[in-house]
């Protein structure tokens, strides 16, 4: 199931005590005014239900207010599905997103906006087979 979380429910997401979602899993970091990641999002959304099939969640970034609030905000979700160290190297860059195991925090591969969507699912697949 794709995930989209908002800054508002970071307060849940910080109570959480181990993350969310089975390994591995896809930290998408998004602006509505990032070019890249209006490129990227219809393809993240055609590989959405292959993402689904092999048990690979989706969690959405929002860093559309560029604002040191909700930057904040945003690394409580990160933290929330065990992406703490990712959110740390990249954020608040946008217009990719990054394949991780949610309990080691590896990074299994970075996900371009020049991706095409079968590549974007054969590197989620092969990662959640």
């Amino acid at each position: 199931m794709t995930r989209f979380l908002p800054a508002a429910a970071a307060l849940l997401v910080a109570g959480m005590a181990s993350p969310a979602f089975a390994e591995p899993a896809v930290v998408q970091f998004h602006a509505d005014w990032c070019g890249k990641c209006k490129q990227l999002a219809p393809k993240l959304a055609a590989a959405a239900p292959a993402m689904d099939a092999a048990g690979v969640e989706l969690t959405e970034l929002d860093f559309t207010p560029r604002t040191d609030d909700n930057t904040a905000a945003q690394r409580v979700v990160a933290e929330g599905v065990g992406a703490a160290a990712i959110f740390d190297e990249y954020a608040p860059s946008t217009g990719f997103a990054v394949l991780y195991d949610d309990e080691t925090g590896a990074v299994l591969g970075k996900i371009k906006a020049d991706m095409s969507v079968e590549d974007i699912t054969k590197m989620v697949t092969d990662a959640g087979a």
